[in-house]
């Protein structure tokens, strides 16, 4: 079972930060299920959840520096996003400047755990060439959730 399936199907993912190797400095905080392909998605700028996140990174690899990914809480769905929050109050409180363009509304959910035969249906539908966007809305499942999963798929394909 794939790391991303398993974490869908028991409802588990993960609270992450980015950040410059050479200062140490944090300058993004995320979600999601999949950290290894979340990581290869941020090393591609244009795939970037803001336009300043993008520029950012885009600067640091014309460089030559790769962000780090530090994992900083393993969850459940139902409190991931409000993890996400806690971490991004908790870094900026400690001077880091983030680059996340606004906080989760609170209680909300960042996906629901799937069903195996919901989790086939996800996969067939993104195997197929569907917007992570459009089956995130069908699945109740986040979009940066299945695009970890499409990656995922693309991967091992």
């Amino acid at each position: 079972m794939s790391d991303t399936k398993k974490r869908l199907t028991e409802g588990v993912g993960y609270v992450y930060a980015l950040r410059d190797p050479r200062t140490k400095a944090y300058f993004y905080v995320g979600v999601t299920v999949n950290p290894w392909a979340r990581l290869e998605g941020h090393r591609r700028p244009h795939h970037a959840p803001s336009e300043k996140l993008g520029q950012h990174i885009t600067a640091m690899l014309s460089e030559g520096v790769e962000p780090e990914m530090v994992l900083l809480e393993k969850t459940d769905f139902a409190r991931l996003l409000d993890r996400e929050n806690h971490h991004m109050d908790r870094l900026r409180s400690e001077g880091a400047t983030l680059l996340n363009v606004a906080r989760n509304k609170p209680g909300k959910v960042c996906a629901i755990t799937l069903t195996e035969e919901k989790y086939e249906r996800v996969v067939e539908e993104l195997k197929n060439g569907a917007n992570p966007r459009y089956v995130g809305k069908q699945y109740g499942v986040s979009p940066v959730v299945l695009a970890d999963l499409k990656r995922e798929l693309k991967a091992a394909s």
